[in-house]
């Protein structure tokens, strides 16, 4: 998919080219007001995401269809941003967690990211580089429009670059899911390609150079999908097996004990991801992505 641009420097273009090998970044660039006395911004990473962000999804155990449901703590995005930084020498590159369960752009008051404490949080970080989104609630509560989802990007980014404008901010779009029956009635109602696509192109559209988020010369927006090129549907969380589950398993919920004692009792059987939220494989890839990006970026 070529629909990335990037307006920098020749050299920074083949730079960015080498560091992710895909057509995956757009960097439109346009004339920051002087800002002498605004401080430079510190030497972190920020994330503001929704539960994936944060490790919180959802599992069905056997038997199916009617097995039970609950929420486990899976590994979140800022250990494995972490250690991806740590092996490209990036140590002094601290990681700002800012993640949300459950929150929209377009949501109440309760799970709207824009007004929360989380998001505030970000903004006096003043990191060095940004990761936003994407936010699945509002594709999945099939109340949203592509548009609206799109509007509500820009007053985010707003925040992040009124006292902190020489932040970079990377956007990422929404990806394709493959979602698991049990979610087709609740956390996973509006998850249908067509939707998803349809946000997609909405992102597409405002990310051109004359788009509302196109024109914004701190932001990076990035093709999520193509980072998992390559991986099938593994980069989903779908059926997990007991080995698996130990490797992804982070912290502590209500419902952890009982997929533990489950994998006691049926050593040799699967539990049903939802199929939404990104697998350890597909978290990791996304990380070291953007960890590679960053050292990119960083060397100029």
């Amino acid at each position: 998919m070529n629909w990335l641009r990037v307006r920098k420097s020749k050299l920074l273009i083949c730079s960015l080219a080498i560091a992710v090998g895909l057509n995956l970044a757009f960097n439109f660039r346009v004339p920051v007001q002087a800002a002498a006395a605004v401080l430079p911004p510190n030497n972190c990473v920020g994330i503001a995401s929704d539960s994936n962000g944060d490790g919180h999804v959802t599992m069905q155990m056997p038997p199916l269809p009617d097995g039970d449901v609950g929420i486990v703590f899976i590994r979140p995005y800022a250990p494995i941003l972490r250690q991806e930084l740590d092996v490209l020498g990036l140590d002094y590159l601290t990681v700002a967690d800012h993640s949300l369960t459950a929150s929209g752009l377009t949501s109440s008051d309760r799970t709207n990211y824009l007004k929360s404490n989380q998001y505030g949080g970000l903004i006096a970080d003043r990191c060095k580089f940004n990761i936003v989104g994407p936010f699945i609630p509002d594709v999945a509560a099939a109340k949203a429009t592509p548009e609206q989802y799109s509007a509500q990007l820009v007053p985010l980014i707003g925040g992040l670059i009124s006292k902190n404008p020489h932040t970079t901010i990377f956007v990422l779009s929404h990806y394709q899911t493959a979602r698991a029956d049990f979610t087709a009635s609740n956390n996973g109602f509006g998850m249908t390609a067509d939707r998803i696509n349809a946000f997609i192109a909405r992102f597409i559209q405002v990310c051109q150079p004359s788009g509302t988020i196109g024109r914004i010369p701190q932001v990076m927006c990035l093709d999520t999908q193509s980072f998992f090129a390559g991986m099938g549907t593994s980069y989903l969380l779908t059926s997990v097996d007991q080995a698996q589950f130990k490797t992804i398993i982070y912290g502590p919920s209500s419902f952890r004990p009982r997929v533990e004692q489950f994998f006691a009792d049926h050593p040799d059987e699967k539990v049903v991801g939802d199929g939404i939220h990104l697998s350890l494989a597909g978290r990791v890839r996304l990380m070291h992505s953007l960890a590679a990006l960053i050292s990119r970026m960083s060397d100029f």
